[in-house]
Formats: C-alpha cells, structure tokens, sequence
C-alpha cells in the first residue's frame, strides 16, 4: 500500500537570529522524515543554499519555498510588533499563500508548523480565527508563555491570544521555556 507524501508547510514571518536557525532545523530534521515541505519565509532561498551546505538533500520535488513577509508592525501603537489587526492579517495572510501555492503547485498542505507561534497570538482572543482564516491542522512552538505560571485571569489569556489553542484545528503546542524544568 503507497500513502502519499505528507506535506508541512513551515511560516514565519521573521528574519533575524533564532528565526534562520530554527527553520533551518525544523526543515532539515522533517527532510530526515521523509515530508515534503512548503518553506514560507523572507529567504526560502537561503534556508536551501545552507542545506546544501550541510549536505542535506534538497529536491523541487520535496521541498519549496515561498517567500513570505508579513508586517510584525503594529498598526495601533508604535514600537509594539502586536495588536489585534496585525495578528489577523498574519493568520489571513499565510492561509491565502498556502491556497495560492496549492493551486499552482498542485501540492495539498496536510499541516502548517509555526516555528514562533507567539506572533499569531498575541490580542487575537477568538479561538475559531485559525479555523476560518487557515482552515487546516496547525501547531507551533510558543515561546512567550511565562503568565502560564502565574494562574493567569481570563483577560490576560485573551490578551496572549491563549484561547487560540481551544481551535479545533489546533494539533499541539510545543513550549520552549526552560524557567518551568523544575
């Protein structure tokens, strides 16, 4: 019995630092598994130039990229990166390349992975947004979560954006937050 290929798309709408890195190894670890990947960020081409650096395969046929750039500018409050028009535009934004890729590329996206989830959170406190805008499974790794250990009041999980995660198209959530080990 053949399954088909599953395909994840990976997004981010940041460029600098950590951002390069982890979609650096999130792509090369899931080339390892065998998925094909749909790569949206600022330099898809970058990530492949540093693959082939490291000697990682990378075939049109698994992998792609999409250049992504989105405003992490807030529209409401200057010298903020988030508010709620900016965090739905976001969603908005990556569910319409997805769509437009997926047509012309003949490729279906099964998941989308957001390697720093916080910029999709943040002031949006509608759980269904990810299922209306994006409309398919997601997850992503959060990393500013720290009001989680202080028994957060239901504003302040509003405000985070935390009931996101009630989305029924919400797989899972990974947390990078080493303050918690204990």
């Amino acid at each position: 019995m053949i399954t088909a290929l599953k395909t994840i798309v990976l997004a981010d709408t940041r460029w600098a630092g950590h951002h390069q890195t982890y979609l650096l190894e999130l792509t090369a670890a899931l080339l390892r598994c065998g998925v094909r990947i749909i790569l949206m960020c600022a330099h898809p081409d970058l990530i492949c130039e540093r693959l082939l650096a490291a000697e990682i395969e990378v075939t049109e046929d698994r992998l792609r990229g999409v250049v992504f750039e989105s405003s992490n500018r807030s529209v409401v409050s200057k010298g903020r990166d988030h508010d709620p028009f900016t965090t739905v535009q976001r969603w908005n934004r990556t569910g319409k390349l997805i769509r437009e890729f997926e047509v012309s590329s003949g490729w279906r996206a099964d998941m989308v992975f957001l390697p720093y989830l916080d910029s999709y959170m943040r002031f949006l406190p509608v759980g269904l947004a990810p299922d209306i805008l994006l409309g398919i499974p997601w997850s992503g790794l959060y990393f500013r979560n720290h009001h989680l250990a202080n028994n957060p009041s239901p504003l302040t999980l509003a405000a985070k954006g935390d009931y996101l995660l009630r989305s029924a198209t919400c797989l899972a959530v990974c947390v990078l937050d080493e303050r918690f080990n204990d």
